[in-house]
């Protein structure tokens, strides 16, 4: 059986996403945008759809455009905290705009320990933007919430990450919060 891409109307979503783009996008959505969205088929999520376009203006720089689509999809669903996480990350990596991913930060987190999802992942995002407003404490905070959080048998999370402890300055985590997390990441990974 072949991979069959999503369709929009009768289009392949990427050949849609192309003609969208290409035709009327880039300067903001137009008043037909929400019409043509209405057109794809069962078998198409809409947040596939969305989630083209908005990196489509992220790659291409238009900031102000992609933190309208996702503050338009936080909106329609404030509980999902999977496009809350997406606004941290636009902030944090293209935008660079890191008060208001600190901002948007906390809000995910909240969010996330509400429904009990995805707080692992929230707490990475915060140990980035720690790193890039160079905040050592809120860094040592954030590497230490992650260890007391540990590891649930059936939680719905991102894996134990590395990245920010390979990034963090030497010294800016102490020796025994530094074990601490390479003990609960290897735990981690041998389970899995």
């Amino acid at each position: 059986m072949s991979y069959r891409y999503p369709r929009v109307g009768t289009e392949d979503i990427y050949v849609w996403h192309k003609r969208i783009v290409r035709d009327r996008l880039l300067g903001g959505p137009p008043a037909s945008l929400e019409a043509e969205l209405q057109q794809f088929r069962d078998d198409t999520p809409a947040e596939e759809i969305v989630s083209t376009l908005i990196g489509d203006f992220q790659i291409r720089g238009n900031d102000a455009a992609a933190e309208a689509w996702i503050s338009g999809e936080i909106a329609a669903d404030p509980r999902d905290v999977r496009r809350r996480v997406r606004l941290v990350g636009h902030y944090l990596h293209f935008s660079k705009e890191f008060e208001k991913a600190l901002t948007a930060s906390d809000a995910a987190l909240t969010e996330a320990r509400r429904c009990g999802m995805f707080v692992r992942e929230c707490l990475g995002d915060r140990a980035r933007i720690a790193l890039s407003v160079k905040d050592d404490k809120l860094l040592c905070q954030t590497v230490q919430a992650i260890i007391d959080l540990g590891v649930g048998p059936d939680e719905i999370d991102i894996g134990v990450e590395r990245d920010f402890i390979e990034r963090a300055p030497d010294g800016a985590i102490p020796g025994a919060l530094l074990q601490d997390y390479e003990d609960l990441y290897r735990r981690y990974w041998r389970k899995t």
